[in-house]
């Protein structure tokens, strides 16, 4: 009885490990079409180029992230 639970524990905390690594592992896509899919979806360049005089802090970072993350990647 005990034997068998302590296999369920052990197969559960396996379980658990795994899909920690499945997880980790989803993080490990290239940055750059990260940041260029996040800047897309959000419009972050339109919004510095033709948008509002006076455009959002957020889209200003994206951008610079962007412009740094593409000189870096070269």
């Amino acid at each position: 009885m005990q034997q068998t639970s302590n296999i369920r524990r052990i197969q559960g905390f396996t379980a658990l490990f795994i899909l920690g690594l499945v997880i980790s592992g989803a993080t490990a896509i290239p940055l750059v079409s990260e940041v260029d899919a996040l800047a897309k979806l959000t419009g972050a360049r339109e919004l510095l180029i033709g948008g509002p005089t006076n455009p959002p802090a957020w889209a200003i970072w994206l951008c610079k992230v962007q412009d740094a993350i593409h000189l870096t990647a070269e």
